[in-house]
């Protein structure tokens, strides 16, 4: 009995044992299961940055790593306090590795918020902006022969983006007096769009000295980021000095002063110019940078069908107002746009292009001109801006569109108008005269008559029937819509270009020429080339396989538009014309070569 009741313990004791690993086993592997998501999520996503506190102005390096395994769902949250630039993406031992720069917008404390894919979550990371560092030109941009004459040269700002607008001014101070006005040479602004400088002279008191000051103000636009380097300017000057009277040799020499030549040079200037963030990038947006405004409106809202209207649509800011392109129109079918032309009106630190196209309705009833959005970067706010026109209705009603010949020639004398006045009467009697009964002729039973009417008709119906298959197929594919955009621009572009050759338009010519080139490129690619450095325009051509010799000299329009666009030198007529035929003879090229590899 004793050894029954011990073996029926030790089965007991075994049980228990047995219930007691299960029961510890569930346990642990319970435990693992519910930790497990921190450590998947700490291994799966690693965002880290190279420091946590900086000046405004300055910049941090995000590093983002992403396990391949989720990185197709993975979408950067949106950053509102900072401005973020993509500057390179890779992949390296299964994982994603995506590298920023972000810029605060603001001084203070602000979070890189968390970034989180599926159940993968990353932590957030406090940011501490500081006031920015205090920028002076004037330290180390001046040089000076004495101090009673000497030259600086400065800028407005210390920092920028792409495209955005800063002065460049010269500035000359003597007491002496001058035998002629100051010669000066500015820099070549190799990395800048500028415009035409502006002088302007006087007076000005300097430690409570009396100078005389000449300026020379120049509006720039950087053209690529990084650090860049304005050159030295000079200020070439003759001045009257009577300091040492001792030496005049004659009562002439006493009386106007000894001339001295002197030759001043001011220091080169550094400047950081940040590029333009990818993250938030409008769709439509085309490089314009600064403060904008944008207005449409047109001649005339109410006409008969085919009558022309005029649109007209203003863009105002205080940015590159020459790299500004024609806004997209949605247009109706039933309304036909022909090509724009374009002014610009210079008002100072503000500018104005305004572009004018014809629409003519094709059919009667209201048409409406949809909105017209135009976006920018702000550079005070640090982000894109998209502003947009209100729309336009036209009541367009049926009925013949007749040419008004008054409209033409407002000049015509009293005397052709009373022989018109004659002549009018005269019909008015004839017609008067004439009794349809008189003739026996039917309408109806002719039916050469009816062959004459039906057949245009006819006709007019197929055509239409073609044209709306057509519009339904090109809206039907975006890519070659966009495409068939940019070819007919780079037409009207290159056409402008032609007439600038004639007006001797300069500055007009190599703009119109720089857009044709990009635009008939954007119009065989799909790649927008409009704002594309010339080196990544290269680049793009090689990967395309496109000719060295093709390529070059696709170059070299680029430079030349890059050196004559705002520059004091002047281009002669025939070396317009030879970059124009240039041009002409490169797209025919580059069109065979499209169409070969397109089969």
């Amino acid at each position: 009995m004793k050894e029954k009741l011990k073996i029926n313990k030790s089965v007991q004791d075994r049980e228990i044992g047995k219930m007691i690993k299960e029961k510890i086993i569930l346990i642990l592997m319970l435990f693992v299961l519910s930790i497990s998501p921190l450590f998947a999520g700490k291994n799966l996503i690693n965002v880290s940055v190279d420091k946590r506190e900086i000046s405004l102005g300055k910049s941090i390096k995000m590093t983002v790593e992403i396990d391949s395994k989720i990185a197709n769902d993975y979408k950067l949250p949106k950053m509102t306090d900072f401005v973020v630039v993509l500057k390179k993406q890779l992949t390296k031992n299964g994982k994603k590795i995506y590298i920023y720069e972000i810029s605060p917008k603001e001084v203070g404390y602000f979070n890189i918020p968390e970034i989180e894919i599926l159940d993968n979550v990353s932590e957030s990371i406090k940011i501490k902006v500081n006031e920015p560092v205090s920028y002076t030109t004037s330290s180390k941009s001046y040089s000076k022969s004495n101090n009673n004459i000497f030259v600086k040269a400065e800028v407005d700002v210390g920092s920028v983006y792409v495209n955005q607008q800063l002065t460049y001014t010269l500035k000359f101070y003597t007491k002496f007096d001058l035998a002629s006005n100051p010669n000066y040479t500015l820099p070549m602004f190799q990395d800048f769009w500028k415009s035409s400088p502006k002088t302007k002279s006087g007076y000005k008191l300097i430690n409570g000295e009396n100078f005389f000051t000449f300026e020379v103000s120049t509006q720039l636009y950087a053209m690529k980021d990084g650090n860049l380097v304005i050159d030295p300017a000079t200020v070439s000057v003759v001045s009257l000095e009577y300091d040492n009277v001792a030496n005049f040799q004659s009562q002439a020499e006493f009386e106007n002063g000894r001339k001295v030549n002197r030759n001043l040079q001011t220091e080169s200037i550094s400047l950081k110019v940040y590029p333009l963030p990818e993250v938030g990038k409008p769709d439509n947006f085309s490089g314009a940078v600064g403060r904008y405004k944008i207005n449409s409106y047109v001649d005339k809202k109410s006409v008969v069908v085919n009558e022309p209207v005029n649109l007209y649509i203003s863009i105002t800011g205080d940015g590159n107002i020459n790299s500004v392109i024609e806004p997209e129109i949605l247009l109706t079918e039933d309304v036909q746009k022909y090509a724009t032309t374009y002014k610009v009106k210079d008002g100072g630190w503000q500018s104005t292009k305004t572009f004018q196209c014809v629409l003519i309705p094709l059919m009667e009833g209201k048409k409406v001109i949809p909105e017209i959005s135009f976006s920018y970067f702000s550079p005070d706010l640090r982000d894109y801006v998209t502003i947009k026109t209100s729309k336009i209705e036209i009541n367009v009603k049926e009925g013949n569109y007749v040419q008004n010949e008054n409209n033409i020639d407002n000049n015509t004398n009293n005397n052709e108008s009373d022989q018109a006045q004659t002549e009018n009467k005269q019909i008015n009697d004839i017609e008067r005269n004439i009794k349809i009964k008189n003739y026996n002729f039917s309408f109806v039973n002719n039916k050469i008559f009816l062959i004459i009417l039906i057949v245009p008709f006819v006709v007019l119906m197929i055509l239409s029937l073609i044209y709306r298959v057509r519009i339904i197929y090109i809206n039907s594919d975006k890519v070659k819509l966009n495409k068939q955009r940019a070819y007919l621009q780079s037409i009207s572009y290159l056409k402008d270009a032609e007439n600038s050759i004639s007006k001797n338009n300069q500055e007009s010519f190599y703009l119109d020429i720089n857009l044709a080139i990009r635009l008939f490129l954007q119009s065989k690619t799909n790649v927008n080339y409009t704002n594309m450095l010339k080196e990544d325009i290269k680049a793009n051509l090689d990967k395309n396989k496109i000719s060295n010799k093709t390529i070059d000299g696709i170059e070299k329009i680029l430079t030349d538009c890059e050196f004559f666009k705002f520059t004091p030198a002047k281009s002669t007529s025939e070396y317009m014309n030879q970059t124009y035929n240039n041009l002409k003879n490169i797209i025919e090229q580059l069109d065979k070569f499209y169409e070969k590899n397109s089969h």
